[in-house]
């Protein structure tokens, strides 16, 4: 259902209803309405009574609105890939989430152990960015761009080698959404990082869309295994890591891209939810080599 409500989207937007015309943020609308009617957070992927995270839902009026309704009619018999990220016993006292103190000390070692070795074994020479929070009228000097540049939520310094962010701005992105909304900007600014060491020409939107996807490949490397560690924990795919994605955090990405993408396709920032979100999903499905495929 979510994909032919896409692929109906789709329709209209496209300027083929004499009924109906729809925008960007009509579009948008769809988009947070399968946010809104997703299942509540930890809920069995294979519960017959489920309808989908978020992540789920807007992914299948995504590849409704892009290949139409013929990939709908297969969705059945090849239905997107989905991720069981369940609630183990403590992330039901914790609500899932890490306390902020702890994101900030293990999101960048998480980030490091994946992006380390993948460019070392690319040849690449790269140097792990650090963090550096700022209060909102104390923006740090940096010669990469002005401090009016700064975005709300977190920005790459060359010059430093630091990603820097504004802490009242990610607090309440953690305190409203959850600790991946937080997570999210910081590795997206971690992305760039990345695009500089492998002095990546793109710039503008396509820049920061390849961010996005690159946000998703990495966070395969933190969704659970399927295996579970002696004391009964979650093991990641990459079992060097110390973190696992809980249920609700794909969700918390997805909502955080809706909040900073831009207001419309004509303003080729950020990119608009829609394509924020179909680009992280791509990283997220299809790992670096989706990625790769997305520049051109």
């Amino acid at each position: 259902a979510d994909c032919f409500a896409g692929a109906w989207a789709a329709h209209v937007a496209l300027g083929e209803s004499d009924l109906l015309t729809f925008g960007d943020q009509d579009v948008k609308s769809g988009i947070i309405a399968m946010i809104e009617v997703r299942d509540p957070v930890g809920t069995d992927v294979l519960d017959p009574s489920g309808h989908g995270t978020a992540f789920d839902r807007v992914g299948a009026f995504q590849e409704g609105f892009l290949k139409g309704a013929q990939r709908c009619a297969d969705f059945i018999q090849n239905p997107n890939p989905r991720i069981d990220l369940t609630f183990t016993a403590e992330d039901f006292e914790t609500g899932g989430n890490l306390p902020y103190a702890d994101i900030l000390e293990l999101l960048p070692a998480a980030l490091d152990i994946f992006w380390e070795p993948t460019l070392t074994n690319a040849g690449v020479a790269f140097t792990p960015p650090t963090l550096q929070p700022f209060q909102p009228g104390a923006e740090p000097a940096c010669d990469s761009f002005a401090a009016s540049d700064l975005t709300n939520d977190a920005t790459f310094c060359t010059s430093t080698n630091t990603i820097v962010f504004d802490e009242v701005f990610v607090q309440d992105l953690y305190a409203r959404l959850g600790d991946l909304s937080f997570g999210y900007p910081l590795a997206s600014a971690y992305s760039d990082a990345v695009q500089v060491a492998l002095q990546s020409s793109l710039s503008g939107e396509p820049r920061v869309l390849l961010n996005d996807c690159l946000v998703g490949a990495w966070i395969i490397d933190i969704v659970p295994s399927g295996q579970v560690s002696d004391t009964g924990f979650p093991i990641p795919n990459n079992p060097n890591q110390e973190i696992v994605l809980s249920a609700g955090d794909l969700d918390e990405a997805v909502i955080t891209a809706v909040a900073l993408g831009d207001e419309a396709t004509s303003d080729n920032v950020n990119g608009t939810a829609f394509e924020k979100i179909d680009s992280f999903r791509a990283g997220v499905l299809g790992g670096l080599p989706a990625c790769q495929n997305r520049i051109g």
